[in-house]
């Protein structure tokens, strides 16, 4: 029965639409009912010789080039140099370590949108598979026993769950959690009122528009070494404000990994933390692991 409604109405790729044949669908076996191989940004990350192959580290993403420890922004190192960008260095941010796995656009950001706004919600396990590869990778960096981890998502606003029907990163960090066996929660890090979609804002606007936006749940995070999880950094003004309600909640340590962020992400950052700064409207002097 199954054979004969694929015979008359066959997979197609989530992107380009084209119907997905035994030889055309990813190698991932994750994405092979939902994506192409040429659609599916990790399927060049795998091979049927070794399906385990980590998948962040066969891309091209900022992590492969000298980077800033705590942002992990491209830098330029020299023997002896800082180990932090001029952003961090400045103002140093109420995170421990911020990762990515790709720059925002292309293949990556269509199935973000379809996710997020089409209902294909079946991607939440793919871009579980793509954190946990994250994972690993950030467990070898910050040399650090991963298993403590908390797994917090980033909430959504109303009016954003309103519009979509559900908290899209709620369901990928449940999915990891499954994975990964870590400890989640959904009710440490929550949303304080509505507040305007942070797309149609200016870098030093989005700041503001955060700015005291989110609480973190004392009993849930005092103590606890925080996995924070969002698909897209612009300017990081979600994940600064984020962050700094669970430290301000007790949270002794909190890693942020993201699927994408913009590659005008130190730029933007730059531009909006200055004009934030001659308004007063940053948190100044974050303490992370001694370092002010």
């Amino acid at each position: 029965m199954l054979e004969l409604l694929n015979s008359f109405f066959p997979r197609r790729c989530l992107i380009c639409r084209n119907e997905l044949s035994a030889l055309s669908r990813s190698t991932n076996s994750t994405a092979s009912k939902l994506l192409c191989r040429f659609c599916d940004p990790t399927a060049t990350a795998l091979s049927a010789d070794n399906p385990a192959t980590d998948i962040v580290s066969k891309l091209t993403k900022l992590e492969l080039r000298p980077h800033c420890a705590r942002c992990g922004t491209d830098i330029t190192r020299y023997p002896g140099g800082p180990l932090l960008c001029v952003s961090c260095t400045l103002w140093p941010p109420p995170f421990n370590t911020l990762r990515s796995g790709w720059t925002y656009g292309g293949e990556i950001e269509a199935l973000l949108k379809a996710y997020k706004y089409h209902q294909k919600r079946k991607l939440d396990r793919y871009f579980a598979q793509i954190f946990m590869s994250m994972l690993r990778e950030l467990a070898q960096e910050i040399e650090a026993d991963c298993r403590s981890l908390l797994i917090v998502p980033m909430p959504s606003s109303a009016s954003a769950i309103q519009q979509r029907g559900f908290c899209h990163m709620v369901f990928i960090a449940r999915r990891l959690a499954e994975l990964s066996g870590l400890k989640f929660s959904s009710k440490a890090l929550f949303s304080l009122g509505d507040y305007r979609n942070q797309a149609q804002l200016a870098p030093a606007e989005r700041f503001a528009n955060m700015r005291g936006r989110f609480g973190g749940k004392a009993s849930l995070v005092h103590g606890e070494n925080i996995l924070l999880l969002d698909d897209v950094v612009t300017t990081g003004a979600t994940i600064w404000n984020a962050s700094w309600a669970l430290t301000s909640a007790g949270a002794s340590a909190v890693h942020v990994l993201t699927i994408s962020r913009s590659g005008n992400f130190h730029s933007l950052r730059l531009a909006s933390n200055s004009k934030v700064e001659q308004i007063g409207g940053i948190h100044r002097r974050v303490k992370v692991n001694g370092a002010v």
